[in-house]
């Protein structure tokens, strides 16, 4: 099975079918900072960037609370 066939798999068992039968490789994943189990996003990110030829990134951002302003120095730009 080509790459092309695996991600559609992936995406098929992420998205429309959580039965599907997909290698776990070719799933989307959720990446969120939890901080009590030493998880951080940036922490995914950099790995996979490191194993990887090319990548392609989708951001949301949903934050609690007031509304505020990320300081510059926070800002990622790719």
């Amino acid at each position: 099975m080509g790459s092309v066939e695996k991600l559609y798999d992936g995406l098929k068992t992420a998205f429309v079918d959580g039965t599907w039968n997909s290698n776990l490789a070719y799933r989307p994943e959720f990446l969120s900072n939890d901080y009590e189990n030493g998880q951080k996003v940036l922490d995914s990110i950099e790995k996979e960037l490191l194993s990887c030829e090319e990548f392609f990134i989708s951001v949301a951002s949903v934050e609690l609370g007031e509304e505020c302003e990320c300081p510059e120095s926070r800002r990622i730009f790719l």
